[in-house]
């Protein structure tokens, strides 16, 4: 297959040194394939790709034109004080005019990092309850956030729902100004519950928080087609957390 005929979707791991196999067999799993992999002090980049399904043609007929869509890498997660297991980041879609910059805050050393689990732990037991505006709120800024950003999945957002323990959020492609096989072209999410589990699924003071309190994660099109669900457990794998 010739390489420049070829669209890819990547996707950057970091996984902790030695681990690196692991990962690697995991992914190569799934079709990706490792094209680089830089070493730090404690923790591993690897980078992957595989190639992405061609855009359909009648998606790219909008009002006689189309404006090209850009692709960069979004850092959806950053790596957290006091977790220390492998944080998984994602491509996710930007719009060109945007400025999309990465940022990981630094490795904890093993003491500091079980230190500040510790009070994270700590803290969350003595707090009151969280209340459904808590999670809204969590859920909300984080899309606001990514919107912000220039992110498209963000920006097409239309609702938010929390009840009996379960975060709903339905995508309307028309909010963000594309069509629906555009937003399924630039997704490159298999499942979307994994986009929209980002705020809660690290091993920080509103992870900490405000996860216990979600059971599941549904995510649907406007049109009430599902587009992805995680359960409470799933989540939890996500970064191998333990509640």
């Amino acid at each position: 297959m010739n390489d420049e005929h070829v669209r890819y979707e990547t996707k950057t791991l970091s996984a902790i040194r030695g681990l690196e196999g692991k990962t690697r067999s995991k992914m190569e799993q799934d079709g990706w394939e490792l094209v680089q992999q830089n070493h730090g002090a404690l923790r591993s980049s690897l980078v992957f790709r595989r190639p992405k399904k061609p855009l359909p043609k009648k998606a790219l007929i909008v009002g006689g034109s189309v404006a090209a869509v850009a692709v960069i890498g979004i850092v959806i997660g950053a790596i957290t004080e006091g977790d220390p297991a492998p944080v998984e980041t994602a491509t996710a879609i930007a719009r060109p005019e945007a400025s999309a910059r990465a940022t990981t805050s630094a490795v904890p050393t093993p003491s500091a990092a079980a230190t500040t689990g510790a009070a994270a732990a700590s803290a969350v037991a003595a707090a009151p309850a969280v209340t459904d505006a808590e999670v809204f709120q969590v859920f909300n800024d984080y899309f606001a956030e990514r919107s912000s950003k220039g992110v498209v999945l963000a920006e097409a957002v239309s609702e938010v729902h929390f009840e009996g323990g379960i975060v709903q959020v339905t995508f309307d492609p028309a909010k963000a100004g594309i069509t629906r096989d555009q937003f399924d072209y630039i997704n490159p999410f298999p499942n979307l519950a994994s986009f929209v589990a980002s705020p809660i699924a690290f091993n920080d003071e509103v992870g900490n928080r405000i996860r216990p309190s979600v059971h599941a994660i549904a995510t649907v099109a406007s049109d009430g087609a599902p587009l992805g669900s995680f359960t409470h457990d799933q989540i939890l794998a996500l970064n191998e957390l333990d509640r």
